[in-house]
């Protein structure tokens, strides 16, 4: 995953380096286009600058061919109509918040990888503490986890509203936790404990990556729902990233909700069903 992110983020950065470019290079062909107005027509001078003139316009066209149809002659002068100014600058910046949205997608979905890993080792690592004989074995013979992501997850829960779930001294609230899961036994109870560094540890790090992606979601929508009416965006990444992602439950609808409610809507009481409602009247979908 790290990889694929990696790739994204690199492709990302290089269309946006090339819509940077693309200002620039229009900026220059624009300042150049003004300074003409100020030198004599067929002085060595003006003859020199429409010659940069024209570089500057075939080089655009070279990069960017579709501009062909916008280009206008005068003379031995070329030059883009404002029209084709308008469109290159759009659709190279529908591509970069397309990249970019890319980009968001895929750095959520790497967030959220990365936060299975963790519970992933914590999980190994609980297990690591416990006897074998505590472990089971399937029909193969092949040893069988006892500690599920069900309950790691919940143990990282349970901590926010008790911080002394692991104190050694009073082992009482973890006891009493771990007879959810039918293994509240002294052994289960010590290999906890000597965990309860590394639960913290992954607590901070899922919490970490919970607000990024929270970031993200609403980053995402919000983009996604004030392109709707920009010629281009209607079938964009955005669009497509967004409803896939509200009715996969991607996006949280609680996130979804409270960016409408803030948003679009003088409304305090919109429930989940009538915010998705709202949500696909808004993106043609309904």
């Amino acid at each position: 995953m790290k990889e694929e992110l990696q790739a994204v983020t690199q492709t990302y950065q290089s269309i946006k380096t090339s819509y940077d470019n693309l200002l620039t290079s229009l900026s220059d062909y624009q300042d150049a286009k003004l300074g003409l107005n100020n030198l004599v027509a067929g002085t060595e001078e003006w003859e020199a600058s429409i010659t940069r003139i024209n570089d500057q316009v075939l080089s655009l066209m070279n990069v960017y061919p579709e501009l062909a149809k916008y280009i206008e002659t005068s003379g031995n002068a070329l030059s883009i109509s404002p029209e084709g100014i308008e469109y290159l600058k759009q659709a190279q910046s529908i591509a970069v918040e397309n990249a970019k949205a890319t980009l968001y997608q895929t750095q959520f979905q790497n967030n959220d990888a990365s936060r299975d890993l963790i519970i992933k080792e914590l999980r190994e690592s609980i297990e690591n503490e416990l006897p074998y004989y505590q472990r089971y074995t399937d029909r193969r013979g092949d040893s069988v986890k006892t500690i599920s992501t069900e309950l790691v997850e919940a143990l990282i829960k349970a901590t926010e509203n008790n911080p002394n779930l692991f104190n050694a001294e009073a082992p009482e609230a973890l006891s009493e936790f771990l007879k959810e899961y039918k293994i509240a036994n002294e052994t289960s109870i010590k290999a906890f404990q000597k965990n309860a560094e590394a639960v913290t540890k992954a607590k901070k790090s899922i919490d970490a990556l919970t607000e990024s992606n929270t970031i993200l979601e609403k980053t995402l929508l919000g983009k996604g729902l004030s392109n709707l009416g920009i010629s281009g965006y209607q079938d964009s990444s955005y669009k497509n990233l967004i409803n896939s992602s509200i009715y996969k439950n991607i996006f949280d609808r609680d996130v979804f909700e409270d960016y409408y409610k803030e948003n679009y809507s003088d409304s305090s009481s919109l429930t989940d069903e009538k915010a998705q409602k709202e949500y696909a009247k808004l993106m043609g979908y309904e």
